[in-house]
């Protein structure tokens, strides 16, 4: 992952955000959980488009926003980050928090963005 030199900071901060989400474990969210996080990010968008241009069954949506669930909080220690939420709209990123805390990077709207492009 390539981050140019002027978010840097920003994408320090952002991690700093997701270490304390996390709850104080030994282990901080470094980059190597931030690009697992970006891939869980790239499988939910990719699945809220083709939700969008097929007709996928609820059962299957369900399922599949399940999977999103276990894997995100895995890198969360075994719990979804608070006000945790999925996005079905494939124009805006899929990850999502209500409330986000200080130094998280936010969509228009206010919602953090758990994995953004830097």
């Amino acid at each position: 992952m390539k981050i140019q030199a002027h978010n840097a900071r920003a994408y320090v901060a952002h991690l700093e955000a997701l270490e304390a989400m996390r709850g104080g474990q030994a282990v901080t969210f470094g980059s190597t959980e931030y690009r697992e996080l970006q891939r869980i990010e790239a499988k939910a968008h990719k699945f809220a488009e083709k939700c969008c241009n097929e007709d996928i069954p609820e059962e299957q949506q369900d399922k599949f926003a399940d999977r999103i669930r276990k894997d995100v909080s895995a890198l969360f220690g075994g719990k979804l980050p608070e006000g945790f939420k999925m996005n079905w709209d494939p124009r805006g990123y899929a990850l999502k928090i209500d409330n986000p805390p200080a130094g998280f990077y936010r969509d228009w709207g206010g919602y953090g963005i758990l994995a953004p492009e830097f």
